[in-house]
């Protein structure tokens, strides 16, 4: 942890953070909805307030501490919810409620935050807030899912009828993948599909790029039998790594279970990390973007 003492001032913090911090992550959090008004307005409020040094003054009784919402706090001040907070520093919605629980004043964690609810329960003792969005057409995922797998299982549906049909867009996805790709530079590719969805796609993708590929673990199993299929964890990489090695890939590929996550291999198998894979992504977006 930083040394704490050589900051004076919030202004101080913010400079600190605007050298360390991505500036895309940085700009996030300085910043305000739409024209940015009440983020302007609310700067300049406490622009406006001065404090007064006082010298000898007797502050042996002076004592912050209230209520807020019926809880006790410290002083009358709560961290406020910030969305991708874990972005700006690792686990950084964790950090910061354990810091407000240490000092005494309540946490509020964004809808938008990095780490769920469970992680910073499960990482503090005492109750904190949440800041609610409730979206329209919102993602449907975890909880949401076994919630509906428990109403099938009650039989809680409505009565009616409808039919369905099947259709078989694999093709036209690989068409799409396959859209301004230069198919002029072969490479000798391993890829390791975790025994995830992303084994039928790969394995057509392949037979329309250029180079040499090896394909590993294509058969959808929902049990993942030969490791767990989470890319961003190295030792879930280590058969994709051995592959690599052993038929002199210039580099490897692998997918988690439901393909939205990616993982890296150099040749030399070394892991290629999300923050390494955008640079590399970014570089030639940027050449025929300047300014982006």
């Amino acid at each position: 942890m930083p040394n704490m003492d050589k900051y004076l001032t919030i202004e101080d913090l913010m400079k600190a953070a605007k050298r360390r911090v991505p500036k895309m992550f940085f700009d996030y959090a300085d910043s305000g909805a739409y024209t940015e008004g009440t983020y302007r307005a609310n700067t300049t409020d406490f622009d406006q307030i001065k404090l007064r040094q006082r010298v000898a003054v007797n502050l042996e009784d002076r004592n912050l501490a209230t209520t807020m919402l019926g809880q006790p706090v410290s002083m009358p001040v709560a961290i406020a919810p910030v969305g991708s907070t874990g972005m700006q520093s690792a686990d950084g919605e964790i950090k910061a409620a354990r810091a407000a629980e240490k000092f005494g004043i309540p946490f509020t964690l964004s809808t938008m935050a990095i780490c769920s609810i469970e992680d910073v329960a499960e990482n503090t003792s005492k109750p904190f807030w949440f800041q609610l969005y409730v979206m329209k057409d919102r993602p449907f995922f975890g909880a949401d899912i076994r919630g509906l797998g428990e109403m099938a299982a009650a039989g809680d549906w409505a009565s009616g009828s409808a039919g369905s049909s099947r259709i078989d867009i694999m093709d036209r996805y690989v068409d799409r993948l396959m859209q301004g790709f230069d198919t002029t530079r072969a490479f000798t590719i391993a890829w390791d599909c975790g025994n995830g969805v992303a084994g039928p796609v790969v394995e057509r993708l392949v037979q329309r790029l250029p180079g040499t590929h090896h394909l590993m673990f294509i058969e959808v199993d929902g049990t993942f039998p030969n490791h767990h299929p989470d890319p961003t964890e190295e030792k879930n990489l280590a058969d994709l790594k051995r592959v690599v090695a052993e038929q002199g890939c210039d580099f490897g590929l692998a997918f988690d279970g439901d393909a939205d996550r990616l993982g890296a291999i150099d040749s030399l198998g070394r892991v290629v990390w999300g923050d390494q894979l955008l640079g590399i992504l970014a570089e030639p977006v940027l050449a025929a973007l300047p300014g982006a």
